[in-house]
C-alpha cells in the first residue's frame, strides 16, 4: 500500500510504501506524491490545487493605516472618526492603541473599530483579506 503524510494545510510532505498500516499516514492511490493538496477529500497535484493564503496574526502600523488609505478610508488611522472612537475608550485602551506598532487580526477592539464607519468591515472574510493585502505593503 502506498501512504502519505498530510500536514495542517492539507499538503502532502511525505510518501511512503508500506505493508502494514502507517500511523499519521493515510492510503493513497500511485499518483499523489509529495507537494499534492488535499482539498474536499480528493488529492490535488501542485498545478491544479489552489492556495489558500495565509491570514497574518498581525500587520503593522504603517501597513494598517495604508491598507485604509487603500480601502478609502481618509488619512488612514489618523481619520477623524477613527480617532473619535479611539477617544471614547478607557485611557489604558487608548494609550495601548496610540503606542502600537502592530495590530493583531484577533484583537477584539480592533474587530470592533473595523465595523464603525468610515471602515465598515463586518465580514470576518473580508477583514482577513484586508489583513492579507496589508501585510504585503512594504
Amino acid at each position: 500500500m502506498r501512504y502519505a503524510k498530510v500536514d495542517g494545510a492539507g499538503v502532502v510532505t511525505d510518501v511512503i510504501v508500506s505493508d502494514q498500516v502507517v500511523p499519521g499516514y493515510e492510503v493513497v492511490n500511485d499518483a499523489v506524491g509529495i507537494g499534492f493538496r488535499k482539498v474536499s477529500g480528493i488529492f490535488l497535484s501542485p498545478a491544479d490545487a489552489p492556495v489558500a493564503e495565509v491570514v497574518p496574526e498581525s500587520v503593522s502600523r504603517v501597513q494598517l493605516s495604508l491598507q485604509l488609505l487603500a480601502l478609502g478610508v481618509p488619512n488612514g488611522l489618523d481619520n477623524a472618526d477613527i480617532q473619535a472612537t479611539i477617544n471614547a475608550l478607557p485611557e489604558e485602551d487608548q494609550i495601548r492603541f496610540r503606542g502600537a506598532t502592530r495590530f493583531e487580526r484577533s484583537n477584539p477592539q480592533l474587530i470592533a473599530l473595523a465595523a464603525l464607519p468610515p471602515i465598515n468591515i463586518t465580514d470576518s472574510q473580508v477583514l482577513d483579506a484586508a489583513f492579507i493585502a496589508a501585510s504585503k505593503i512594504t
